[in-house]
């Protein structure tokens, strides 16, 4: 039977030269560039999947997958319009509280 697959894709403005890593089940797996995609095989079962660079990190976004599945995700910075504007006071604010997140990562 095949393992299922992720694909994480990932285009933002925010930290396009630097690498986001991706960490499943608390475990670093990879990293993706600013507008690259990277595939993952894993086990089958109930996954916590995030993405972080330094000290900021995304939602915890949880997967159930069985044999064979594959699932599109996407990540990218929560930092735009407006927001861009008041980025540095987002990121002491991501910095003091951990419920403040600067990335994203959702299915699509």
């Amino acid at each position: 039977m095949k393992s299922p697959q992720i694909i994480i894709h990932r285009s933002e403005y925010v930290g396009r030269l630097r690498k986001l890593w991706i960490f499943i089940d608390g475990e670093k797996k990879a990293y993706i560039k600013n507008g690259g995609s990277v595939t993952l095989d894993i086990d089958p079962g109930n996954h916590e999947i995030i993405v972080s660079m330094d000290y900021l990190t995304s939602n915890k976004l949880e997967l159930t997958l069985g044999y064979g599945e594959t699932v599109h995700l996407e990540c990218g910075s929560t930092l735009k319009g407006m927001k861009l504007f008041f980025s540095p006071f987002i990121f002491i604010a991501a910095y003091l509280f951990s419920s403040v997140k600067v990335f994203y990562i959702k299915q699509i």
